[in-house]
């Protein structure tokens, strides 16, 4: 595969635009929203070109909340689902949805490149694939629907060299730099419909706030209960103190609905509503995002709508998808993209862990001293619901809290050393997982050849062994005479 530098390529021109784009984004919706970047980039460069975005099923609904010039499809299948035992429906679904496909160019838009999408851009023939530089998907679990589709290893493909670290969108600019494109303008987008605006204002009517009166949202969940957020006491004293000044609710989709529930065991006031959002609707949940006036939440997808709505947004971040803190490292990855965006965080020595959490809780948010938690949202509250924007939209304001004088931090620093290590290792082994398969087909190959001498000599011995006996005979028999 050839690496490419991010860079201005001037040897693009117009007879050679692309007719059809197929991006893939076969992650979150959060993910996707970060990467509405480079379809907006795409589509001003080439704005004849058909985009097609390919999505998990689950986000086939995301075209409520992009362009009319972005078509989505579906994958047909969950390719982060295991695929053990389903094999060769996968790889009749993969075959399918090749069959219509025909792209010029195909960007896997994934920074951990998705294993469902690099298949299908072999099975299309696309003649210009880019990728980041980064591990590819392909690994010995999914190896057996690559050999039912008889597809080769991956050759010519270009790879943007970029930097784990790296914010997302930033990412994406250095993707448009290799495509010859001016990334400056170019940031997160939702576009939002009238049908949506409309059932968006009907569901505030109906929870009790007319037009213009819409109230503050907490969204607490990030889909997977409280695992990567706030505990549930910690949420229910904080929406406790901003319902004192300002009306406020707890929302959430359905899949949120027992962390909600968990939250108001924990002591929510009565007095503050809790509302759930029915059926997978991007298009209801941008609008009631767009017309809340603020929001406050877990690190998740709407968190990332509502600062591409230019909403007053604050998240709340653990250190799992945080780059690591310490000289050289930019610990923006995630964070919301904005000129009204905030965060709040707890810098520890193990940020960048991916999650893989070494203690029995997450340190990083389960620790977090909630005073200083209220006092940072008091500060969002008073200067960002009052139309104070950040100098770039991609840098916004961070709020670092004190870890609290309990923490461990004497054996925080030497433990999670040693488990960033690891996580290298395992970084390592899956990034080089093809140059281990090089060395194994190599030894294989060697040890082949050396049991074939092996047995070659043996033939020899044999052979050897049969004429000596025959020489021996021939003796004996001449002594007889």
């Amino acid at each position: 595969m050839r690496m490419m530098q991010p860079r201005m390529d001037q040897a693009l021109g117009e007879q050679t635009a692309p007719r059809t784009i197929l991006v893939s984004r076969l992650d979150g919706l959060g993910d996707a929203v970060l990467g509405s970047t480079l379809l907006s980039g795409l589509h001003a460069r080439w704005p004849e070109a058909r985009i097609l975005l390919l999505v998990r099923p689950k986000l086939i609904g995301l075209h409520q909340i992009l362009p009319a010039w972005v078509q989505v499809i579906s994958l047909g299948f969950d390719s982060y689902a295991p695929v053990q035992g389903n094999e060769e429906q996968i790889a009749n679904l993969l075959r399918e949805v090749s069959r219509d496909l025909h792209p010029d160019l195909m960007i896997l838009s994934e920074y951990n490149r998705a294993w469902a999408a690099e298949m299908l851009a072999m099975l299309c023939g696309v003649p210009r694939v880019m990728a980041f530089e980064n591990c590819t998907g392909l690994n010995v679990a999914n190896r057996p629907i690559r050999e039912r589709l008889g597809l080769p290893k991956p050759q010519g493909w270009e790879l943007v060299k970029t930097s784990y670290e790296w914010p997302e969108v930033k990412k994406y600019h250095a993707m448009l730099l290799a495509l010859g494109i001016d990334p400056a303008p170019h940031l997160p987008i939702v576009h939002m419909q009238a049908e949506d605006r409309n059932a968006a204002a009907a569901f505030w009517s109906d929870s009790g706030f007319p037009p213009g009166k819409a109230p503050l949202v907490l969204f607490p969940s990030s889909g997977d209960g409280l695992l990567r957020s706030l505990p549930a006491g910690a949420w229910a004293r904080w929406a406790a103190h901003l319902a004192q000044r300002r009306d406020v609710v707890l929302l959430g989709s359905e899949t949120d609905a027992p962390a909600l529930e968990a939250i108001a065991a924990a002591g929510l006031s009565q007095e503050i509503k809790r509302l759930i959002l029915l059926g997978n609707r991007p298009g209801l949940l941008a609008g009631v995002l767009e017309m809340a006036s603020g929001y406050i939440g877990a690190d998740t997808g709407p968190m990332h709508i509502a600062a591409a709505l230019n909403r007053p947004t604050l998240g709340v971040f653990g250190g799992g998808t945080i780059g690591r803190i310490g000289a050289g490292s930019d610990p923006r990855r995630f964070l919301p993209v904005g000129k009204r965006a905030a965060a709040i965080r707890m810098p520890l020595g193990c940020f960048g862990c991916g999650w893989e959490c070494a203690f029995d809780q997450r340190l990083c948010l389960t620790h977090m001293p909630i005073d200083q938690v209220i006092a940072s949202g008091d500060v969002f509250v008073s200067e960002y619901l009052d139309d104070c924007e950040n100098p770039d939209p991609l840098s916004p304001r961070i709020f670092d809290l004190q870890p609290p004088a309990d923490l461990p931090l004497t054996l925080l620093g030497p433990i999670m050393r040693q488990h960033q290590q690891f996580l290298k290792l395992n970084h390592d082994i899956t990034e080089h997982h093809d140059y281990l398969e090089r060395i194994l087909a190599d030894m294989t190959r060697h040890n082949t050849a050396r049991d074939n001498a092996i047995q070659h000599i043996n033939n020899v011995l044999a052979e050897m062994t049969k004429q000596n006996n025959a020489r021996d005979a021939a003796i004996a028999k001449l002594g007889r005479w």
